[in-house]
């Protein structure tokens, strides 16, 4: 605590004239200046910079019980309280007496309404406005004497958040209810389960008022209208005799005087990215041996993820010609079997959805595909690696031919761009395959060359012969072969 004649000038607990000092991890409380600035006096261009601190308890009997800036000075605080000063004319916890100075606040915690002045302030990021929740903290009206105690009770929102810990002093005495931590996703499971972590009530400890063990609740679907569109928990009012009246009992753990708890307990749903977050809310009640004596946290909420998608499906083969089969899924969240054809022996984005389906075959009639691809999913969308088998049609000649000359519809029409051509040749013969635009001009030249009797499929990834895509609009495509001509007309979008 700084003495009150020497801060005549500004500045009980620290002056800064033309000067940058680092402060780390310092508490600066309880201190008085008649003047300006009863914890930090920034003047003549000062710039220090405070680096998890705590200004607290401090009082000024002019302007900025916290901190005073004047002549173009610019302090910095990250990782700061800055909270419970006070100034009798001006500026509670920040007071400026210049438009040129500044202070920038990076992950800290400061109480909004007591800044005051002219000055520029830059909030970086990460801060927050709330009280931190001392241990025993001094009123800034009895500085300076300086007894305050400035550790962090459990409950305080300066010990957990984006930026971790805020201040000077960590835990350091710990409240009558305890106090929810996190509630995370279980990683590497098929959902519908969170870890919670919370910290022990006060009375988990020796005493006439001992917790025994701790019950831990579940809020009821139909009340989770209560949780904002954050997932932040609405406080409501419930009666006293019915105050867990939407809450399900979930899990009981035994007290056992640690300081940190947690266990891994059910949801109702998991949250999808079709679907979006699926919010649970839970509340921890510390319990004692007597049913009449407990102490409820405040609820949070989260969510879980189902983070396993199904196996590759088993068996995928040709029952017949134009027959994909394959065996049913052991995943006891199986949702539906998705059918892909392609040009390749691994499914990407060049593949072509044939098919979903919750049976174990389909026909493939209307699909000519070199590869056939199939994927098992589940009911929180998780897709599968896929199994692949390759058309025996398309593997060597047929047997028995094809008896006419043909050339299918691309599949997929419209192509996106990329797109499949299929044919059938009857007998070995010389092949031209093109591609023309809507003025007849040859956009690329597919196949020129001797190819065997049977059913062909060739791949167009909608490119010019320079490699370059082609535009949305209209094409064909033309077969020649053994004299005879047939076109078929495309969409390409892109």
């Amino acid at each position: 605590p700084g003495s009150v004649e020497y801060a005549q000038s500004g500045g009980a607990g620290l002056h800064c004239w033309h000067s940058a000092p680092i402060i780390t991890r310092c508490v600066i409380s309880g201190n008085f200046a008649p003047g300006r600035g009863g914890g930090v006096n920034c003047f003549s261009g000062s710039m220090p910079v405070f680096v998890s601190c705590t200004i607290t308890g401090n009082r000024a009997g002019v302007y900025g019980g916290g901190l005073r800036c004047d002549w173009d000075s610019a302090p910095s605080l990250e990782h700061c309280i800055l909270w419970g000063n006070c100034a009798e004319v001006l500026g509670d916890e920040l007071a400026f007496n210049d438009s040129g100075s500044s202070v920038a606040f990076f992950c800290c915690d400061v109480r909004l309404s007591g800044i005051e002045g002219p000055g520029d302030v830059m909030w970086i990021g990460g801060n927050s406005e709330a009280d931190p929740l001392f241990c025993d903290p001094e009123s800034c009206e009895d500085a300076p004497t300086g007894a305050g105690d400035y550790g962090l009770s459990s409950c305080s929102p300066c010990l957990f958040g984006e930026c971790g810990q805020i201040g000077a002093n960590g835990l350091s005495c710990w409240h009558e209810s305890p106090h929810i931590v996190s509630i995370e996703d279980v990683g590497n499971d098929q959902g519908r389960q969170v870890r919670m972590k919370w910290l022990r009530s006060s009375y988990d400890a020796a005493g006439d008022t001992v917790v025994t063990d701790y019950g831990v609740y579940r809020r009821q679907d139909e009340y989770l209208r209560l949780a904002d569109p954050e997932g932040h928990w609405i406080s409501g009012t419930v009666a006293a005799d019915s105050r867990m009246d939407g809450w399900d009992y979930v899990a009981s753990i035994p007290a056992r005087r640690d300081s940190v708890y947690q266990t891994v307990v059910s949801t109702l749903c998991d949250s999808t990215a079709e679907g979006g977050i699926c919010w649970a809310a839970f509340l921890v009640s510390a319990m004692t041996s007597d049913p009449g004596i407990f102490f409820d946290s405040q609820p949070d909420s989260g969510y879980s993820v189902d983070n396993l998608a199904p196996g590759v499906p088993d068996g995928l083969h040709f029952e017949s010609p134009l027959l994909l089969a394959w065996q049913e899924s052991d995943a006891e969240d199986f949702c539906y079997f998705t059918v892909y054809g392609s040009h390749i022996d691994q499914l990407d984005e060049t593949a072509v959805l044939i098919t979903h389906t919750t049976g174990t075959s389909v026909q493939i009639s209307e699909h000519t595909h070199w590869y056939y691809h199939v994927t098992a999913t589940d009911f929180a969308g998780n897709e599968g690696d896929e199994a692949t088998t390759r058309d025996p049609a398309q593997v060597s000649p047929a047997v028995d031919p094809p008896g006419t000359f043909d050339l299918y519809q691309n599949q997929p029409n419209p192509g996106r761009p990329g797109t499949l051509f299929s044919f059938d040749l009857p007998v070995e013969v010389d092949v031209l395959l093109r591609v023309f635009d809507a003025a007849g001009r040859v956009v690329v030249t597919l196949i020129d060359e001797p190819m065997a009797a049977g059913r062909h499929s060739i791949p167009w990834s909608g490119t010019r012969a320079s490699g370059e895509l082609v535009g949305t609009g209209v094409y064909f495509c033309r077969l020649e072969a053994d004299g005879k001509v047939v076109t078929k007309r495309l969409v390409v979008i892109r």
